[in-house]
Parts: C-alpha cells; structure tokens; sequence
C-alpha cells in the first residue's frame, strides 16, 4: 500500500525493508538504495508484488549523501536542458524526506496493462560478466560501446552522435559510473 513504500522511504534502508517479502522481486542494478515502484494516476506508489510490472524507480536518501535523489534530478533536469536523451524524473517530498521519481524508459502502457520491454546493459550485449562492468575491471571500453552501437543500433548515426555528447557530460557531471576519466580526457 502507499502508506507502506512512503514509510520504507524514510528509513536508513529501502532494500532492508522488502528484502525477503513474499511476493517481492528486486533487480535492479546499481548501488544507490531503489525500489521499483507502480505510481498511479492519482499518484500513489505501490510496491508491484508477484511479477507485477513496475511503471517508476523510487531513489531514496542514503545516510552518506543525503540529498542523492535532488542531485539526481538536478543532473538530469541539466542533461535535458542540453538536448541529452533522458528519463521523467520528479522530485517528490514525504514529509521530510525528499525522494526521486524516476519513470522507467523500459516500460509501454499498453491495451493489457503494463508491458515490459526488453533492453540490456552493455555487458549483457557482449556477453561480459557484471563484475567486468568497468573498463578497468577488464570491461568494455567507450571505443567497443561505439563499436555495438554502430553495429546494433536500428540508427546508428543518431546514437552514435548521442553517445558522443553524453562523454563530456559524464565526465563534467562527475558520472564516474559511466565513463574511466582518463578514457574521457583521452577521447576529447
């Protein structure tokens, strides 16, 4: 219920909250506290049980970075004010606790409800372990992720040119997640 996720929010750790919940299921990478939520038309959240489709990911304070989720929707409020691709996102306040709502980009309302699309990460697109997640860790580098856009894109040229803007963005930002710094340095 809306009352349950509101309050989970407010503690020191969401995961902690579900963890083991029948019915739960919780996939999603990354290591900043994040519950797939259902938000409603009349803006209720919901924790979707039993396989149900999430429509939004919650972001949550964490006790090292408090304002993580303002930051978060600062950064990406500033990647679309300069043409960058990126997801809805709202900051939403629960009493004293500022949370971020982020839409999810691999999901379609459809005649049937919620439909899942399928997506993957660039690991999972070469066939890479998680723990080689990082180019120092043996993983791709920006010239291999060009390199499957190129070849796998429906338009390669689009989101090439795309990905090519996102670089200096990552790198200004301080996006240490999605690019080596002296990958990014080198590059431009």
């Amino acid at each position: 219920e809306p009352e349950t996720v509101t309050r989970m929010a407010r503690r020191s750790s969401v995961l902690g909250e579900v963890v083991g919940q029948r019915g739960v299921r919780l996939s999603l990478a990354g290591a900043q506290d994040k519950l797939p939520v259902k938000l409603d038309d009349d803006g209720a959240l919901w924790l979707p049980l039993y396989g149900a489709p999430s429509t939004h990911i919650l972001k949550v304070p964490s006790r090292d970075f408090k304002h993580l989720p303002a930051n978060e929707v600062l950064v990406t409020q500033l990647a679309r004010k300069l043409s960058l691709t990126v997801v809805d996102i709202e900051l939403l306040r629960v009493e004293d606790v500022e949370l971020a709502v982020a839409r999810r980009y691999d999901r379609e309302g459809t005649d049937a409800g919620i439909a899942r699309l399928h997506q993957e990460d660039l690991c999972q697109a070469l066939g890479l372990m998680p723990h080689a997640k990082y180019e120092q860790e043996g993983g791709p580098s920006f010239a291999r992720a060009m390199e499957v856009v190129r070849a796998e894109s429906i338009e390669p040229l689009t989101d090439t040119a795309q990905l090519l803007r996102w670089l200096p963005f990552a790198l200004l930002a301080g996006n240490a997640d999605a690019i080596d710094v002296d990958t990014a340095v080198a590059i431009l």
